[in-house]
């Protein structure tokens, strides 16, 4: 199965606060771009990592899952080391380029 980035919103009450959810993105080896915004390279499907992350996710807590596969991607105020990552994860040479 291909590789794919994916970019994963979380939506919780103590973003900061280690949890099962966080904890599972990082055995995963996602990079975190900002408080609520992982992005994750995987041969998984998107209704996959939805599937495991349903064990993990608490009744407060909104996950989003959505596929990147954008060639250019702009940022501002996001750590220089996780777009570092996300350069050298990316699935495809030219996938990702900063703009």
């Amino acid at each position: 199965m291909k590789k794919r980035m994916y970019a994963i919103s979380i939506h919780a009450p103590q973003i900061d606060e280690p949890s099962q959810l966080r904890q599972k993105l990082e055995t995963w080896d996602a990079t975190r771009l900002h408080k609520s915004l992982w992005v994750i390279v995987t041969d998984q499907s998107a209704d996959q990592m939805r599937d495991h992350l349903l064990t993990v996710t608490s009744y407060d807590e909104a996950v989003a899952i959505i596929e990147l596969n954008a060639v250019h991607v702009s940022t501002l105020n996001v750590d220089q080391a996780a777009l570092d990552w996300m350069g050298a994860a990316a699935p495809l040479p030219g996938f990702f380029s900063k703009g």
